[in-house]
């Protein structure tokens, strides 16, 4: 949210609503006080309770760029939105947030339907407190709102429901004495991360054709942990990206897979005797920490060298992960005989075009082998001309005699890449996707998105955190091209050198340096 430009009082004991003339008076109602606001305002709300006999209106609407602010620290104890009116279908709802507005530090009841209602945008919903209602809050349509440190409790039929086609971030939430505790259905993709569900019929059901993301989630002590129905598939855990779940101690089993199709876990704390249905239990192939250098905030990715193939005799960089075909593409023609119809040819020969990349000597180009960060220093060095923004720093691993020693030097001035503590700058280390991303919107100095945008991505949860506001931006620039499913970022495997190519290019697109090439692939959130 940007700069508060307005700042409204609402206190229901003491408040005047009627425009008397005395502005130093606190408004009564939240109702009134929204019908006033403008821009970017916020809402302060004192003490007590908001209901209709205090004058509000239900359900209560809180449009784009307004604040409602309580008490945060107490997760809005004593600060009561109390009831509802007619929503959508004429189900009975509390408030309607939209846009990117945010509720804060606020107790929200409404016993006879929905507490909060969130159907379009990103708003944030932080330390409130959600009882009493038969859904406490349901996020519907393609909206994608980030709920943090909630405490949802006491209602009747879900504490949190995901449906159509709903995205968004869970993340520490507890959820306690619910019919279902997180409902995910249809064709939703939430991230639940860090949340505590407990003592609720069941702890969370995925239904339809939902996707959520289940990352550091405890579901204990419910009748049922999770439950998954119809074509449901559920992320917990890939082998490079352990989920972290306990499920354990629910009393009529921790999962129970109704579906036709194995579930896989990775990284979960669970015991088979609480398994039910086919459950595949898979192993963590994620590196030992201690043997993998640590990656610095302006470190990013790899590249290619213009014109330049690895030489003999220089370490091999980590392997790629099989990449799966795309749909076959028109062929184009191309310089190097092993593109034909690769997804990335255009890319390639629109780089090549310019000068900025070569093949090597068999007239390959070889666009799946993985690329080191001296090649990435080559492609970008070449591709952007930004002025320095730090001196030079003299790399022990990287000799004047090193082919890609200026393209490091300009790369690392230009801020696209950074060394390692011990004054290395490792030169041939195979550097992954998500590094790469960072680089060009660390390098291009793009300013920061907000993490929603992430919610078009099924594996968002495995984006370290350090990278997520750029790779937010670069997906809402349309830098990211994702082969073969847009909606996997793959953000921990090797890049390629296709797919450096595409990023790097999809840049200069940005910059009005280059025409614009259509792509299935590319992502449009």
């Amino acid at each position: 949210m940007d700069t508060i430009a307005k700042t409204l009082d609402v206190d229901p004991s003491r408040g005047v609503d009627e425009p008397s003339g005395r502005p130093h008076l606190p408004h009564k109602t939240l109702t009134v006080a929204l019908g006033a606001a403008q821009g970017n305002t916020l809402i302060k709300l004192a003490p007590g309770t908001y209901s209709a006999a205090t004058g509000e209106r239900f359900p209560i609407t809180v449009p784009d760029g307004v604040m409602i602010a309580g008490q945060e620290s107490t997760q809005g104890q004593g600060i009561v939105i109390a009831g509802g009116g007619a929503g959508p279908g004429g189900t009975s709802v509390g408030l309607v947030i939209q846009g990117q507005s945010q509720l804060r530090g606020v107790t929200v009841q409404n016993p006879q339907g929905i507490g909060i209602l969130i159907n379009s945008g990103a708003p944030l919903v932080r330390a409130c407190r959600l009882s009493q209602c038969r859904v406490g809050l349901q996020v519907a349509g393609a909206a994608r709102p980030l709920a943090i440190a909630a405490r949802v409790e006491d209602c009747g039929d879900r504490g949190l429901s995901f449906v159509d086609q709903a995205r968004g971030e869970v993340r520490d939430c507890t959820v306690e004495r619910c019919g279902t505790g997180i409902y995910i259905g249809q064709t939703a993709a939430p991230l639940i991360r860090g949340c505590q569900c407990s003592s609720n019929q069941i702890g969370v059901q995925v239904a339809g054709s939902a996707s959520p993301v289940l990352r550091q989630t405890r579901l204990g002590q419910n009748q049922t942990g999770l439950v998954v129905q119809d074509a449901g598939r559920p992320d917990l855990g890939q082998p490079d990206d352990p989920a972290g779940n306990i499920l354990r101690y629910n009393r009529q089993g921790d999962l129970r897979n109704d579906t036709r199709q194995s579930i896989l876990l990775v990284g979960n704390d669970v015991i088979p005797q609480g398994l039910v249905g086919t459950v595949s239990l898979g192993a963590s192939q994620q590196p030992d920490p201690a043997a993998v250098p640590p990656v610095l905030l302006d470190q990013p990715a790899s590249g290619e060298a213009p014109g330049t193939p690895s030489t003999p005799g220089e370490a091999p960089a980590p392997p790629v992960d099989a990449i799966p075909a795309p749909p076959p593409a028109p062929v184009t023609p191309s310089r190097f005989r092993d593109l034909g119809n690769h997804w990335a040819t255009a890319y390639i020969e629109a780089l090549a075009d310019r000068g900025l990349i070569k093949g090597y000597p068999d007239n390959t180009y070889r666009p799946e082998a993985p690329i080191n960060r001296a090649q990435f220093a080559a492609l970008v060095a070449a591709s952007y001309s930004t002025p320095p923004v730090r001196g030079s720093v003299n790399f022990v691993d990287v000799p004047p005699t090193h082919w890609a020693a200026r393209a490091i030097d300009q790369a690392q001035r230009q801020g696209f890449l950074g060394g390692y503590p011990d004054q290395t700058f490792r030169p041939e280390q195979g550097m992954v996707r998500v590094q790469a991303m960072v680089a060009v919107a660390t390098g291009l100095k793009l300013s920061p998105a907000p993490a929603s945008t992430l919610g078009v991505y099924r594996d968002r949860a495995q984006i370290p955190d350090y990278a997520m506001n750029a790779i937010a931006k670069a997906t809402q620039l349309n830098l990211v091209v994702n082969v073969p499913d847009i909606a996997q970022l793959h953000p921990n495997r090797v890049a390629s050198r296709a797919d450096v190519c595409a990023a790097v290019y999809q840049a200069l697109v940005l910059q009005l340096r280059a025409p614009r090439i259509d792509n299935p692939f590319i992502v449009r959130p």
